[in-house]
């Protein structure tokens, strides 16, 4: 009880020594002085959260009671926010500009929320992340954000430009971070929850600045792609790294980029995460080739090369002569020919094996490669035309039970959204032109389009 009356004589304290005003979207108009949560004459809550803002000096108080706000709010200064109301405070969308500090936000995590947040430069990439909605989009647009997301929900992060993150990591089980574009990481990147946590990559990249540290995943997290999606390593010389890449839906690519063109040796060991038993757990059992996937790559050509670690379930790029494969495990492609590596060691677990130069494409194959069918992804689809008017036709494939899409313009604003039940999707007629993300989410996976109006 002593505790309680703390609590309360500080919050009291607190409203006290700094302007509070007060917001409703039921009772509230934006014509009160927003002095009082209760409407006396012309005293009462404002009606939107930007007029509350608006009234406010930096570092002081806003209290908004939970409800439906039809606004795309802009905090443009610092503030102290109190939720109050049984229900969460939805807006259309949260922007966090001209370098705002927003603190508070009782009383719990996503209490104010939307499905579109961005955060400008000089903001804080994590107040942003507070904000997003599950399954929302966060959009950070600026150069440097030097904090590291703690992922407990699953969301789409979109970087607008060259924008370089702290770190990444995945901090609740079975949430999925979804890139919406490129993205730098100059701290860390952890994945290593072990009740399934995911980094999708989708179509973009995710750059990792030499020095920064990468946990090596566990059993059901780890880096994945259902797209061209690649993980982008910088002069990686440190021989124990093991990157977190697991088998995703697609392949989960990994780039090695000599950015120093120092021509240094390199060493990395892949691993396969999610089956321990088999690199490609969409084989029947009677086929699996039981073989996990840890491998060495070690270069000593020349500078300045890059390779991709590829791992193929399509048997899009089987070897013409799988002798020269080393028992179809590992091999290089140099632009023009396949190329077994040397000191190839199999085991229960893993597969290692050196190649003499980094350029080029490696792939790790099942033993049974003649065994695995077409792929079937569900996050592929064809949008188009490209640039749109105002419909778009969305090709879903046969398989998508549910399908829906956000279209969010370049500052972060919900523009449209809704399921889609038929290919044509109908898009309001005065969206200005320029550029738009599409966010999709079919059966679950996320994945997000850049497109552009006429």
């Amino acid at each position: 009880m002593r505790k309680l009356f703390t609590l309360a004589f500080a919050f009291t304290a607190l409203l006290a020594n700094s302007q509070t005003i007060y917001v409703n979207t039921a009772t509230g108009d934006d014509s009160y002085d927003g002095l009082s949560a209760s409407v006396s004459g012309s005293n009462g809550p404002k009606k939107t959260i930007n007029a509350g803002v608006a009234t406010l000096n930096s570092g002081e108080i806003l209290v908004i009671e939970s409800g439906v706000y039809d606004e795309n709010v802009v905090f443009n200064k610092n503030l102290q926010l109190v939720k109050t109301g049984a229900n969460a405070v939805v807006a259309n969308s949260i922007t966090i500009t001209d370098a705002a500090d927003i603190t508070g936000n009782l009383p719990v995590d996503q209490a104010i929320q939307s499905v579109s947040v961005t955060v400008q430069s000089g903001s804080s990439a994590n107040d942003g992340y507070v904000f997003v909605a599950e399954n929302g989009a966060l959009y950070l647009n600026g150069a440097q954000f030097s904090e590291t997301i703690l992922a407990s929900k699953s969301f789409i992060l979109t970087p607008i430009g060259s924008v370089t993150l702290g770190g990444i990591r995945m901090n609740g089980n079975s949430a999925t971070l979804t890139l919406g574009g490129d993205l730098n990481v100059s701290n860390a990147v952890e994945v290593n929850q072990f009740n399934g946590g995911f980094l999708e990559l989708s179509a973009f990249d995710l750059t990792v600045y030499t020095g920064a540290v990468l946990t090596q995943g566990s059993a059901g997290s780890f880096v994945r792609t259902t797209g061209t999606g690649s993980l982008i390593l910088q002069s990686l010389t440190d021989a124990s790294t093991v990157l977190p890449v697991g088998v995703g839906n697609l392949y989960a690519p990994v780039t090695i980029d000599d950015a120093n063109n120092t021509g240094e040796s390199i060493s990395v060991r892949v691993r396969s995460a999610m089956n321990t038993n088999s690199f490609n757990p969409d084989l029947p059992a009677a086929v699996n080739s039981f073989v996990g996937l840890e491998w060495i790559m070690n270069e000593s050509g020349a500078a300045g090369n890059n390779a991709t670690v590829k791992f193929d379930y399509t048997g899009n790029s089987e070897l013409n002569n799988w002798a020269v494969a080393q028992n179809r495990i590992v091999a290089r492609n140099d632009g023009t020919n396949w190329n077994a590596g040397t000191d190839v060691n199999v085991g229960d677990g893993f597969a290692s094996a050196s190649f003499t130069s980094l350029g080029g494409t490696f792939a790790v194959y099942s033993d049974f490669p003649n065994a695995i069918g077409d792929q079937n992804a569900n996050g592929i689809v064809a949008v188009y035309p490209n640039p749109f008017s105002n419909e778009l036709f969305i090709a879903l494939p046969a398989q998508v039970q549910s399908a829906s899409f956000n279209l969010i313009d370049v500052t972060g604003k919900l523009v449209a959204n809704g399921a889609i039940a038929t290919n044509a999707v109908v898009l309001p007629a005065d969206l200005a032109s320029g550029a738009y993300f599409l966010a999709l989410e079919l059966d679950g996976v996320r994945s997000v389009i850049k497109l552009m109006k006429n």
